[in-house]
């Protein structure tokens, strides 16, 4: 409960084939000690930020005490229930975690993209745009909202649509959060940038007081931010095999577009 790096690489060694990284871990306990975080993680393609957005922190502060709903968005309510079947999957068959912290099945409430554990906490997710008012589980509202890769090269070519996406995030979507003063309203967007007026990008623009976590696949030497999964030569190697536009747009959070110095 109180180790992040030891939870997450213990119950979900599945996922942990390699150390969690130290911005992971940095990330995990910023929204842990905060119960009214709101950040933007900028991770590179293949950061693991959705394991770690997705199934790690909610299930982390679950066990803490520290989550009651949470309602995943992505960019279809399709692309969210098959974000939210890996966190549920994780609780129906995940013996170790099952062993240390119960049965979680409810049956009769364990449905794809909408279910409920016997200990009563609510999971539900919807896509992008679908209507989110009056969201409730009981007497609680949700308490943890994950926006995951909403962004689209189609969509970004569009203005206005970008536009109305944040607009219903920062009103419709955080307008499920509980108002009362002492409630929890953890607010978390994971997405690399790819256009410099994607969602991501007008997100934290519109809220420059958000915590915002930017991590590159390298450095300006070259050398890995997540050294413990990937070395400095798989990223050379990487480089050659790619268009140099495709790196940065999905490595570096660089994107670079047609027609623009």
């Amino acid at each position: 409960k109180r180790d992040y790096r030891y939870f997450f690489e213990y119950y979900f060694s599945h996922y942990a084939q390699k150390p969690c990284a130290k911005f992971h871990i940095k990330t995990a306990n910023k929204v842990k000690l905060d119960k009214r975080f709101m950040g933007f993680l900028k991770w590179y393609r293949g950061s693991a930020k959705s394991t770690h957005a997705d199934i790690g922190i909610p299930l982390w502060l679950m066990i803490n005490n520290q989550l009651n709903f949470l309602v995943l968005v992505g960019e279809t309510e399709q692309k969210a229930k098959k974000l939210l079947s890996d966190l549920q999957a994780e609780l129906q068959y995940n013996q170790k975690f099952i062993n240390d912290y119960g049965e979680q099945v409810s049956h009769g409430n364990w449905e794809d993209g909408n279910f409920v554990t016997k200990q009563d906490k609510a999971f539900m997710c919807i896509g992008l745009g679908q209507n989110p008012r009056g969201l409730r589980h009981r007497e609680n509202r949700p308490d943890v909202i994950v926006v995951d890769d909403v962004d689209s090269k189609r969509r970004c070519k569009n203005n206005r649509l970008v536009r109305e996406a944040s607009e219903w995030i920062q009103e419709d979507l955080m307008g499920c959060f509980d108002d009362s003063e002492n409630a929890r309203q953890r607010f978390i967007m994971v997405n690399n940038l790819i256009h410099r007026e994607s969602i991501l990008a007008t997100m934290i623009n519109d809220l420059p007081n958000a915590y915002l976590s930017t991590i590159n696949a390298i450095n300006k030497q070259g050398n890995p931010l997540w050294p413990e999964k990937t070395s400095k030569s798989y990223w050379e190697r990487k480089q050659k095999r790619i268009r140099y536009r495709s790196f940065q747009r999905e490595y570096m959070n660089n994107p670079i577009e047609d027609g623009h110095i």
